[in-house]
């Protein structure tokens, strides 16, 4: 029982290490940083709608909970 507790426990840490699948795809945090640095710069120079895209930001933080 004691050996399916310790598995249990190195289970838990490996999930709670693992990168989330959607921050991934932005690279990391270093990716994402750079997404929100080319969001911002995008609403500045009018390519991004400026009332839509903070709010597209936000959910996309939320669901990878940065």
């Amino acid at each position: 029982m004691a050996a399916i507790r310790s598995m249990l426990a190195r289970v838990a840490k490996l999930e709670v290490e693992q990168v989330p699948p959607l921050l991934a795809k932005f690279g990391g945090e270093e990716g994402w940083a750079a997404f929100e640095a080319e969001t911002e710069a995008g609403i500045a120079e009018g390519r991004y709608d400026s009332r839509d895209m903070p709010v597209v930001v936000r959910c996309f933080r939320r669901w990878i909970r940065l």
